[in-house]
Protein backbone atom coordinates (compact mmCIF):
# COMPACT_ATOMS: atom_id res chain seq x y z
CA UNK A 1 0.00 0.00 0.00
CA UNK A 2 2.54 2.55 -1.12
CA UNK A 3 0.55 4.81 -3.42
CA UNK A 4 -2.09 7.54 -3.21
CA UNK A 5 -2.24 10.70 -1.10
CA UNK A 6 0.36 11.57 1.53
CA UNK A 7 0.52 8.95 4.24
CA UNK A 8 1.28 9.06 7.95
CA UNK A 9 4.05 6.47 7.59
CA UNK A 10 7.03 6.16 5.27
CA UNK A 11 9.06 2.96 5.37
CA UNK A 12 12.68 3.30 4.28
CA UNK A 13 14.25 -0.05 3.54
CA UNK A 14 16.18 -2.37 1.29
CA UNK A 15 14.58 -4.37 -1.49
CA UNK A 16 12.09 -6.62 0.29
CA UNK A 17 12.95 -9.55 -1.98
CA UNK A 18 16.30 -9.70 -0.20
CA UNK A 19 15.69 -7.88 3.10
CA UNK A 20 13.77 -9.94 5.63
CA UNK A 21 13.93 -7.17 8.24
CA UNK A 22 12.29 -4.63 5.93
CA UNK A 23 9.76 -7.27 4.87
CA UNK A 24 8.82 -7.88 8.51
CA UNK A 25 7.60 -4.28 8.79
CA UNK A 26 5.83 -4.04 5.42
CA UNK A 27 4.12 -7.41 5.96
CA UNK A 28 2.41 -6.20 9.13
CA UNK A 29 1.34 -2.95 7.47
CA UNK A 30 0.07 -4.75 4.37
CA UNK A 31 -1.80 -7.44 6.29
CA UNK A 32 -3.85 -4.85 8.16
CA UNK A 33 -4.06 -2.51 5.16
CA UNK A 34 -2.41 0.38 6.99
CA UNK A 35 -1.50 3.02 4.37
CA UNK A 36 2.17 3.92 4.01
CA UNK A 37 4.68 5.27 1.56
CA UNK A 38 7.62 3.04 0.70
CA UNK A 39 11.14 4.14 -0.18
CA UNK A 40 12.56 0.75 -1.13
CA UNK A 41 16.00 0.79 -2.69
CA UNK A 42 19.42 -0.80 -2.38
CA UNK A 43 20.71 -1.39 1.13
CA UNK A 44 23.47 1.14 0.50
CA UNK A 45 21.01 3.86 -0.48
CA UNK A 46 18.53 2.97 2.26
CA UNK A 47 21.16 3.32 4.96
CA UNK A 48 22.03 6.80 3.64
CA UNK A 49 18.41 7.87 4.20
CA UNK A 50 18.29 6.39 7.67
CA UNK A 51 19.36 8.60 10.58
CA UNK A 52 20.99 5.61 12.26
CA UNK A 53 22.63 4.29 9.11
CA UNK A 54 20.57 1.11 9.42
CA UNK A 55 17.52 -0.18 7.57
CA UNK A 56 14.61 -0.34 7.91
CA UNK A 57 13.59 3.03 9.28
CA UNK A 58 10.17 4.58 9.73
CA UNK A 59 9.28 8.24 9.43
CA UNK A 60 6.00 9.39 10.93
CA UNK A 61 4.45 12.47 9.39
CA UNK A 62 2.82 13.69 12.62
CA UNK A 63 6.16 13.49 14.47
CA UNK A 64 8.05 15.66 11.98
CA UNK A 65 11.04 14.97 9.76
CA UNK A 66 13.58 15.11 12.60
CA UNK A 67 12.33 11.90 14.19
CA UNK A 68 12.79 8.43 12.74
CA UNK A 69 11.99 5.09 14.31
CA UNK A 70 14.95 2.81 13.63
CA UNK A 71 15.26 -0.96 13.91
CA UNK A 72 12.50 -3.34 12.84
CA UNK A 73 11.48 -4.35 16.36
CA UNK A 74 11.26 -0.73 17.51
CA UNK A 75 9.12 0.02 14.44
CA UNK A 76 6.79 -2.90 15.14
CA UNK A 77 6.46 -1.84 18.79
CA UNK A 78 5.72 1.73 17.69
CA UNK A 79 3.01 0.50 15.33
CA UNK A 80 1.48 -1.62 18.08
CA UNK A 81 1.29 1.45 20.30
CA UNK A 82 -0.16 3.55 17.46
CA UNK A 83 -2.85 0.97 16.62
CA UNK A 84 -4.02 -0.49 19.94
CA UNK A 85 -7.24 -1.69 18.32
CA UNK A 86 -5.32 -4.21 16.20
CA UNK A 87 -4.03 -7.53 17.63
CA UNK A 88 -0.35 -6.88 16.99
CA UNK A 89 0.29 -8.40 20.41
CA UNK A 90 -2.09 -10.95 21.99
CA UNK A 91 -4.67 -9.40 24.27
CA UNK A 92 -4.24 -12.17 26.82
CA UNK A 93 -1.44 -11.36 29.25
CA UNK A 94 0.02 -14.87 29.30
CA UNK A 95 0.10 -15.18 25.51
CA UNK A 96 1.48 -11.66 25.21
CA UNK A 97 4.36 -12.61 27.49
CA UNK A 98 5.11 -15.64 25.32
CA UNK A 99 4.88 -13.58 22.13
CA UNK A 100 7.23 -10.87 23.38
CA UNK A 101 9.75 -13.46 24.55
CA UNK A 102 9.67 -15.33 21.22
CA UNK A 103 10.09 -12.14 19.19
CA UNK A 104 12.94 -10.98 21.40
CA UNK A 105 14.69 -14.34 20.91
CA UNK A 106 14.41 -14.00 17.16
CA UNK A 107 15.58 -10.40 17.18
CA UNK A 108 18.58 -11.24 19.37
CA UNK A 109 19.89 -13.99 17.10
CA UNK A 110 17.85 -17.19 17.41
CA UNK A 111 18.52 -17.95 13.72
CA UNK A 112 21.74 -16.02 13.15
CA UNK A 113 23.65 -18.89 11.53
CA UNK A 114 20.64 -20.04 9.51
CA UNK A 115 20.19 -16.50 8.19
CA UNK A 116 23.86 -16.26 7.24
CA UNK A 117 23.85 -19.68 5.58
CA UNK A 118 20.49 -19.35 3.80
CA UNK A 119 20.34 -15.79 2.53
CA UNK A 120 17.00 -14.09 2.00
CA UNK A 121 15.47 -14.51 -1.45
CA UNK A 122 11.70 -14.63 -1.33
CA UNK A 123 11.38 -15.42 -5.04
CA UNK A 124 14.13 -18.03 -5.25
CA UNK A 125 13.70 -21.74 -4.64
CA UNK A 126 16.83 -23.88 -4.56
CA UNK A 127 16.99 -27.55 -5.39
CA UNK A 128 19.61 -30.22 -5.04
CA UNK A 129 22.10 -30.58 -2.23
CA UNK A 130 22.16 -27.16 -0.58
CA UNK A 131 25.07 -27.11 1.92
CA UNK A 132 23.79 -26.31 5.40
CA UNK A 133 26.12 -26.12 8.39
CA UNK A 134 25.52 -28.21 11.51
CA UNK A 135 24.96 -25.03 13.53
CA UNK A 136 22.27 -23.88 11.08
CA UNK A 137 20.53 -27.26 11.33
CA UNK A 138 20.53 -26.98 15.13
CA UNK A 139 18.98 -23.50 14.88
CA UNK A 140 16.36 -24.74 12.42
CA UNK A 141 15.32 -27.59 14.72
CA UNK A 142 15.29 -25.25 17.72
CA UNK A 143 13.05 -22.80 15.84
CA UNK A 144 10.63 -25.52 14.73
CA UNK A 145 10.42 -26.79 18.30
CA UNK A 146 9.69 -23.27 19.52
CA UNK A 147 6.88 -22.80 16.99
CA UNK A 148 5.35 -26.13 17.97
CA UNK A 149 5.48 -25.25 21.68
CA UNK A 150 3.95 -21.82 21.08
CA UNK A 151 1.12 -23.18 18.97
CA UNK A 152 0.35 -25.87 21.55
CA UNK A 153 0.25 -23.36 24.40
CA UNK A 154 -1.77 -20.90 22.33
CA UNK A 155 -4.37 -23.49 21.32
CA UNK A 156 -4.76 -24.60 24.93
CA UNK A 157 -5.00 -21.06 26.27
CA UNK A 158 -7.50 -19.83 23.68
CA UNK A 159 -9.66 -22.90 24.25
CA UNK A 160 -9.55 -22.20 27.97
CA UNK A 161 -10.61 -18.59 27.31
CA UNK A 162 -13.30 -19.62 24.83
CA UNK A 163 -11.74 -17.49 22.10
CA UNK A 164 -11.35 -18.18 18.38
CA UNK A 165 -8.03 -19.53 17.16
CA UNK A 166 -7.25 -18.40 13.61
CA UNK A 167 -4.20 -20.63 13.37
CA UNK A 168 -1.42 -18.05 13.58
CA UNK A 169 1.29 -18.37 16.20
CA UNK A 170 -0.85 -16.69 18.87
CA UNK A 171 -4.25 -17.05 17.28
CA UNK A 172 -4.45 -13.87 15.24
CA UNK A 173 -1.82 -12.47 12.88
CA UNK A 174 0.53 -10.21 14.79
CA UNK A 175 4.10 -9.08 15.31
CA UNK A 176 5.31 -12.60 16.08
CA UNK A 177 4.07 -13.84 12.70
CA UNK A 178 5.65 -10.89 10.90
CA UNK A 179 8.95 -11.64 12.59
CA UNK A 180 8.96 -15.41 12.03
CA UNK A 181 7.43 -15.85 8.58
CA UNK A 182 10.69 -15.01 6.73
CA UNK A 183 12.32 -17.88 8.62
CA UNK A 184 9.54 -20.24 7.54
CA UNK A 185 10.01 -19.03 3.98
CA UNK A 186 13.68 -19.97 4.18
CA UNK A 187 12.59 -23.55 4.78
CA UNK A 188 10.64 -23.36 1.53
CA UNK A 189 13.38 -21.60 -0.45
CA UNK A 190 16.10 -24.03 0.60
CA UNK A 191 14.02 -27.19 0.91
CA UNK A 192 14.70 -27.62 4.62
CA UNK A 193 12.69 -30.33 6.40
CA UNK A 194 9.63 -29.35 8.38
CA UNK A 195 9.14 -32.76 9.98
CA UNK A 196 9.60 -31.46 13.52
CA UNK A 197 7.20 -28.56 13.09
CA UNK A 198 3.70 -28.28 14.49
CA UNK A 199 1.39 -31.01 13.13
CA UNK A 200 -1.11 -28.32 12.13
CA UNK A 201 -1.24 -27.38 8.41
CA UNK A 202 1.66 -25.24 7.25
CA UNK A 203 1.54 -22.76 4.36
CA UNK A 204 2.39 -24.38 1.04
Amino acid sequence: MASGTEKEYTVIGAWTRYSSWTARVTTLLDFYEIPYEAVITSLEEATKLSHSGLAPALTVRSLGEDIQVNDSLAILEFLAEAHPDLPFWPKDRALRALARSAVARMHSGLCRTLQATCGTNFLGQYTGNVPISDDAIVEAKRTLALWSQLRKKTAERLKELGQDDKGFLFGEFGIADSVFWPVLWRFRSYGLPLDSATPEPLPG
